[in-house]
């Protein structure tokens, strides 16, 4: 498809979403107050805008699969993409749950716990059930994410269909409406357990879908309708208007209402020309997204490390937490996870194309 290169800017809005998750989770936010922090204190919603991203990344690559081995090889590409570093996460993030539970329980049934725990999060069903979620807690989405890729052959054909820009305006909106109904039954003031619900893959989907509907809405004739970069500037400020009204707005809520300006600035950044786009796609930004995942994954279980260090209320301590997560991420991105993935794509190539008989081999004959 033509274009295709522009989508290293949204590789860049990754790590932007990326490093916001990390403000939110670690930056120290007492006795401050003001824009920023208020900013920060969203940055839970980049989760949004990821699934958002995802659903349509996916959208844009995959138009179609013409055989259930073509879905298979998607699927296997999709695993290879986010399960090496997740599992790594988990390894990472195990002795401190162990030696807390050990101190709890003691040794053989704090261990044994640990260990029941890392394999029921290894099967990725934590989003279905958050009790068995207590490792790396960022790491929830992953098993939501997983969800999305599974869905996503089933709603490639269905949402291919929907081609008329009134229809397609007309299922945003639907969606739209689901999620800020979504936000208003299951916000954060009910108990927790029913909370939680908001980490159920089946409530976040029309985030997913409403970034495979963008896709059909500015792709037409296999092109990217280019989004003025104007536009940029009303998604941001509906970001920064919502922040303002944080104090007075239920964070579920927020949260959806940020969807409309996510989906702008997706628009605004697939077809980034100009200056726009000799920044988002400069080298060093896109290496940086494409470390994103595994900053997201590892800022938990550094930041552990960190307070556990006690430099906390040291000059500059937190910026050199920051300074040492973004740096292992792309270390872990380079060295680990991009090589992982790569040795199992091609694992599974090379085993198909073994399963599967040659054109140029004789047809054997019955004997006699």
């Amino acid at each position: 498809m033509g274009g295709r290169v522009k989508l290293e800017s949204l590789t860049s809005l990754r790590f932007v979403a990326a490093f916001w998750v990390v403000l939110y989770h670690t930056m120290p936010q007492t006795g401050r107050s003001g824009f920023g922090i208020d900013l920060t204190k969203l940055g839970y919603s980049a989760v949004t805008l990821f699934f958002m991203l995802s659903g349509f990344i996916l959208m844009f690559v995959y138009r179609r699969f013409d055989s259930r081995a073509a879905i298979t090889r998607f699927l296997v590409a999709r695993i290879a993409r986010i399960y090496p570093m997740f599992a790594l996460s988990l390894l990472i993030d195990l002795p401190r749950l162990a030696l807390f539970r050990i101190a709890k329980y003691g040794l053989v049934i704090g261990a044994g716990y640990s260990g029941v725990t890392l394999a029921a999060q290894l099967s990725l069903l934590q989003s279905w059930y958050p009790p068995i979620g207590a490792l790396n807690y960022p790491s929830w989405s992953v098993s939501t994410e997983l969800f999305f890729y599974l869905a996503f052959p089933f709603l490639l054909p269905l949402v291919a269909r929907v081609r008329a820009i009134g229809a397609i305006v007309a299922a945003m909106v639907a969606l739209w409406a689901v999620l800020v109904a979504n936000g208003i039954l299951l916000d954060d003031h009910i108990a927790y357990g029913v909370g939680d619900l908001w980490r159920n893959p089946a409530l976040r989907l029309p985030e997913f879908m409403l970034g495979m509907l963008l896709t059909q809405l500015i792709v037409r004739d296999g092109r990217l309708v280019t989004t003025p970069p104007i536009l940029a500037l009303p998604a941001l400020a509906s970001i920064g208007a919502i922040a303002l009204l944080i104090h007075d707005l239920d964070g579920r809520i927020a949260e959806v209402l940020l969807l409309p300006g996510f989906a702008l600035l997706i628009a605004v950044l697939a077809s980034a020309s100009g200056p726009l786009a000799r920044i988002t796609q400069h080298r060093s930004a896109v290496l940086l997204g494409e470390a994103s995942y595994a900053l997201y994954l590892l800022h938990a279980p550094f930041s552990i490390f960190y307070d556990a260090l006690g430099v906390a209320g040291l000059p500059g301590a937190y910026f050199g937490y920051l300074a040492v997560t973004i740096a292992a991420s792309i270390a872990a991105h380079l060295w680990f996870e991009r090589p992982m993935r790569v040795w199992i794509v091609t694992w599974w190539d090379q085993r198909s194309a073994a399963r599967s008989p040659s054109p140029l081999a004789p047809v054997s004959q019955p004997a006699g």
